[in-house]
């Protein structure tokens, strides 16, 4: 009697479950069939023939997308996606005539739109010939070419793939890796050419000085390139560059990557008349094509050879500083290391033990101080920045006591009369006399004994050496130091 029991519960679970499995899968929604029945991902060819021209695009290895027709360039990866993702997404809506007697009614004769696509897993599939909208605007008539059958997709269908092929293509300007940079040219007008080199992975310039190069500098330049897009595509086949400016272009940087050192060049001309666009035409080496980009990059590659020379004040190993002599609004005072090493602050006649972390933070910065800008190369006149007399004055000693360099820095206040805008009382006429208004400015400098160099500085960079004694002590003063004999 139990194993019959058993045998019939059993019986009943398959007939419940299975009753449960096809109410469950009749539930689900079926998705639309689609017209190529084809993944995006197995997209590899694009053919997009219009009655004036056609667009060809195919997929390379790596899985980028390149163009063919109408001319050879990269393809814009995410656009060209979206494309495929169109194509095979087009839903089959409604099949409107088994056997149409004329296809001219659905503007099928001369369809507005022959795509032709190549899938990596089926090869070429049948050309989709693309039509009227229908009158009642519901959905696009389509056929495929080896069926006779008009069909009806969505109605954006048309206009979705109805491209030119500025749509498609890369709107990269440079497509160079920074990493594999081992070499920089910048021409500008009658200038000499600025060659960088890499060297040791250091960027170095050897023409047309030898200076160490300014690695921030480098880097803004690289990525200003890299990252630079094309605005407007002006035309692919320019009978006159000389009307861009691009026949003897006020700017010409190359950069050299690889062991190979493989060329990637950009000529920038004329400024694009249309003030409002505010764009430069351009032009890359070996290829024909005149673009634009937003006149920013101008100011960003537009560089010279005070721009790109490294502006470190004065260079050093802080870890080998032993003493350091500070003069800081006539107020002086020493930071000197103990037989034990540790950091020590003497200010008139008390020593006390000193803050060691912020000593070496003082130091690390001080070795890096980079000036703003080169404002005067040999440093002839130090009075015209305030170096003769100036704010704070740091000697920095090595452990063994030798001087490693003086670092000066100046900060001069000047007034400047500016053209002042008042606010009108409403109603009241403009003020027929220029307001003018003082404004006090302060300009930053300084210098090393390292380089007869003078550098601008930032107002950040100027005011983080700006300490008082007090701010470097750890503790109450350890001794009080015996009055001078004199």
């Amino acid at each position: 009697m139990r194993l019959r029991n058993t045998i019939i519960v059993l019986v009943l679970l398959v007939v419940v479950g299975g009753y449960s499995l096809i109410i469950l899968l009749g539930s689900r929604p079926v998705p639309p069939a689609t017209l190529l029945k084809l993944g995006s991902k197995h997209i590899s060819g694009i053919d997009l023939r219009y009655p004036a021209s056609e667009i060809k695009l195919v997929r390379n290895p790596n899985h980028t997308w390149s163009i063919l027709k109408p001319i050879k360039t990269d393809g814009d990866q995410s656009s060209v996606d979206g494309l495929t993702e169109t194509i095979a997404n087009a839903q089959l809506t409604k099949t409107i005539e088994q056997k149409p007697a004329s296809l001219k009614p659905f503007g099928l004769d001369q369809p507005a739109v022959t795509l032709t696509v190549t899938a990596d897993n089926k090869g070429v599939l049948p050309a989709l010939l693309v039509g009227h909208t229908s009158p009642v605007g519901t959905g696009v008539y389509v056929k495929l070419a080896n069926q006779p059958a008009v069909l009806m997709t969505t109605s954006d269908f048309a206009t979705a793939i109805t491209k030119n092929v500025n749509d498609l293509r890369s709107h990269e300007l440079m497509n160079f890796n920074m990493d594999d940079a081992q070499q920089i040219v910048l021409r500008s007008g009658a200038n000499k050419p600025i060659e960088i080199d890499k060297q040791g992975g250091q960027w170095r310039i050897v023409e047309p000085q030898r200076y160490l190069a300014d690695s921030d500098s480098v880097a803004e330049l690289l990525t200003a390139l890299v990252d630079a897009r094309i605005a407007d595509f002006v035309t692919d086949t320019p009978k006159d560059l000389g009307q861009y400016g691009l026949k003897s272009p006020q700017i010409e940087v190359s950069v050299f990557c690889g062991k190979d050192k493989t060329r990637y060049a950009l000529l920038i001309g004329l400024e694009q008349p249309q003030a409002a666009k505010k764009a430069v035409y351009v032009k890359r080496a070996g290829d024909d094509s005149v673009f634009t980009v937003a006149d920013t990059l101008l100011g960003k590659i537009n560089l010279g050879l005070l721009d790109l020379r490294d502006k470190t004040v004065m260079g050093f190993d802080p870890l080998k500083a032993g003493r350091v002599e500070i003069e800081n609004h006539g107020k002086q005072y020493t930071l000197a290391r103990d037989a034990a090493g540790k950091w020590q602050v003497t200010a008139g006649n008390k020593i006390s033990p000193a803050n060691g972390q912020a000593v070496q933070t003082f130091l690390d910065e001080l070795a890096n101080l980079k000036g703003d800008k080169i404002v005067q190369d040999p440093l002839t006149d130090p009075r015209e920045y305030g170096l003769d007399k100036p704010t704070e004055q740091i000697v920095v000693f090595g452990k063994d006591g030798k001087q490693i360099g003086t670092v000066k820095l100046a900060q001069i206040q000047s007034k400047l009369q500016v053209q002042a805008v008042p606010t009108p009382e409403p109603g009241a006429p403009p003020p027929k006399a220029k307001v003018e208004r003082s404004v006090m400015r302060f300009e930053n400098y300084a210098a090393s004994s390292v380089r007869a160099v003078a550098y601008s500085l930032r107002e950040s960079d100027f005011g983080q050496f700006d300490m008082s004694a007090d701010q470097f002590q750890a503790t109450q003063p350890l001794a009080t130091l015996a009055p001078s004999s004199k």
